[in-house]
């Protein structure tokens, strides 16, 4: 796998970073964009992992930071879950004039609700994968709000995740409240992939069996067993990005 470091501009005028996984033995046949987790980054191994597994089929993959997070410009605490949903169609934009439009999209935890979210409004996409998303927000919505506030600025919280401490706004939090995927996985008319650890003590399983149900045919589940929430060990991430690839390669369609 070649991955190269790029950088695109969104549509706030702020310059996101990204890496483009490539195969380095066969030829590129799709295109997928991969949403990461809360506060997470492209830069986490498993998503390394699993963008490997992908390119071994042919699909290369475009791993963007969000508007403030990892090497992306921007102010985390200004952002929502609009801007993340934003972001995303930035990027299948960068793909589409640069590269090849997309067709996998990808999302991981809450990037997952942001994909399924974007996907709606990017026409290229042809299937989309959940790994560990959740079907609502208002625990995580719930979980924040009770964090303290920020010395700096009254109008803003602290929370600390993976020992980085971030200010999160009240815009952001009131973007989590009651925001759920049902209507979304309702009215999705693409192939839909979720893959979910029984283990998963961040998001649940009855979260992804939430998902599932409501979704149309086609649609598969896939359980991660014994596999964590990030996927920390390669051995669970190299096997979620052979499944992803398996299934999507029927869905791709070849360049011409």
């Amino acid at each position: 796998m070649r991955t190269q470091k790029i950088f695109f501009t969104n549509r706030s005028n702020i310059e996101l970073s990204a890496y483009l996984d490539s195969p380095d033995s066969v030829q590129v046949t799709a295109y997928a964009v991969f949403a990461h987790c809360f506060t997470c980054s492209k830069n986490i191994k498993s998503y390394s992992h699993i963008s490997r597994a992908l390119t071994k089929q042919g699909i290369a993959v475009l791993r963007p930071d969000f508007t403030g997070i990892g090497e992306s410009k921007g102010i985390f605490s200004e952002t929502n879950f609009q801007t993340n949903i934003n972001d995303l169609l930035d990027a299948a934009n960068y793909l589409e004039l640069n590269h090849q439009a997309p067709q996998l999209l990808i999302g991981h935890s809450l990037g997952g609700l942001a994909t399924l979210a974007a996907s709606q409004s990017i026409p290229s996409s042809r299937a989309v994968a959940l790994i560990g998303t959740p079907d609502e927000t208002i625990h995580l919505y719930q979980l924040l709000s009770g964090d303290k506030l920020s010395k700096k600025n009254p109008h803003k919280r602290e929370i600390v995740l993976g020992g980085k401490t971030f200010e999160i706004s009240d815009s952001l939090l009131n973007s989590l409240n009651n925001c759920n995927t049902r209507p979304i996985v309702e009215s999705l008319n693409q192939p839909l992939l979720i893959l979910h650890s029984p283990l998963d003590d961040t998001v649940s399983l009855g979260s992804a069996e939430r998902n599932f149900a409501s979704a149309k045919q086609p649609k598969n589940f896939i359980c991660l067993e014994n596999a964590d929430h990030l996927l920390s060990n390669e051995k669970h991430a190299r096997y979620a990005g052979e499944v992803i690839a398996t299934w999507a390669t029927p869905y791709m369609q070849k360049p011409q």
